[in-house]
């Protein structure tokens, strides 16, 4: 996972590797983010134009191994779960 902050919004960028660090474009797994102390999650975007997943939830599945979280706040964390499926 990186972070990209700009101003009170950070960017969460979270990416499926394998071993050696690479991306692995053709699993597609179930994250869940949860804001904590003053983080305030915003919205989740994966970059799939046909996905039906609600973009302000704290639940979404990574396209081609990657997605993007949005929090709001100077303090605080946003804390991931990855679900097999």
């Amino acid at each position: 996972m990186s972070v990209r902050r700009y101003g009170e919004l950070a960017y969460f960028h979270f990416a499926l590797t394998d071993a050696d660090g690479n991306v692995v474009p053709d699993d597609e797994r179930t994250v869940v983010v949860e804001a904590v102390g003053g983080m305030r999650l915003r919205g989740m975007c994966n970059g799939d134009a046909t996905s039906l997943e609600s973009l302000a939830g704290p639940k979404m599945k990574t396209f081609r191994g990657e997605l993007v979280a949005v929090g709001e706040g100077a303090t605080g964390e946003l804390r991931a779960t990855l679900q097999a499926e």
